[in-house]
């Protein structure tokens, strides 16, 4: 739209033509881009959990982009078609993604802060495959949850919880605090806000425990240490 107005203001004339390329290539694409979402919608309305986020509509996006394009053609001249690729690319930078989390500088921050590999590192998970609790309880499942520390280890004794923080999932953090409650000291990565922060600054408070927040980014640490050692 963006590209059409410039094209309107500075006089280029912009007219619609009959877009070049065979149709079978346009079902192609619409197909690449509707199937997905289709499939998706339906997984997420029969499934316990829901997969129709962003990032799993991602693979719809070249076929979008493939009949954007198609559809572009059917501009002209060409200084018009320039135009509107501009204004694409224009739009795109300026609402690309601006927060991006840094699981690098968490887990870096994490190690300078253990005390020995059996020390617990709470870290609720950022996948949605998290709401389906039992995922935490199988080893390898749960090891998909725990993907960022595939790439960034870290020595201490990792504890997964759900990535939502209400219901059952309450009790599993509430079971879990109870089980780590003797530990002398616990670290918990997660993204700042994150409803477990505070819960954990009074559940643990309640065992003795303080809590100190270290700013790394996204996702945080926050260290539980007993101010007084048993």
């Amino acid at each position: 739209m963006l590209g059409l107005l410039l094209a309107r203001a500075l006089g280029l004339g912009a007219r619609l033509e009959r877009p070049p390329g065979e149709a079978v290539f346009v079902r192609l694409a619409a197909l690449w881009h509707v199937v997905p979402i289709l499939a998706l919608f339906l997984v997420s309305s029969l499934a316990a959990t829901s997969v129709f986020v962003p990032r799993y509509l991602l693979c719809t996006a070249p076929g979008f982009a493939l009949l954007a394009a198609w559809a572009a053609r059917a501009l002209a001249p060409a200084a018009v078609r320039g135009l509107v690729a501009a204004a694409v690319v224009l739009a795109s930078a300026t609402h690309a993604e601006s927060r991006l989390d840094d699981w690098r500088s968490a887990a870096v921050t994490a190690r300078a802060e253990l005390r020995g590999d059996r020390t617990p590192v709470l870290v609720p998970t950022v996948f949605i495959e998290g709401r389906q609790l039992e995922w935490l309880d199988d080893p390898e499942k749960r090891s998909y949850l725990l993907a960022p520390f595939s790439f960034y280890p870290v020595e201490g004794e990792l504890v997964v919880l759900p990535c939502t923080f209400a219901g059952k999932s309450l009790d599993m953090a509430e079971g879990a605090a109870t089980r780590l409650a003797g530990a002398e000291r616990i670290l918990l990565v997660a993204q700042p806000g994150h409803g477990l922060v505070p819960w954990l600054a009074w559940r643990l408070g309640r065992e003795g425990l303080e809590a100190r927040a270290i700013d790394c980014g996204t996702p945080s640490v926050y260290v539980f240490e007993r101010a007084k050692p048993r």
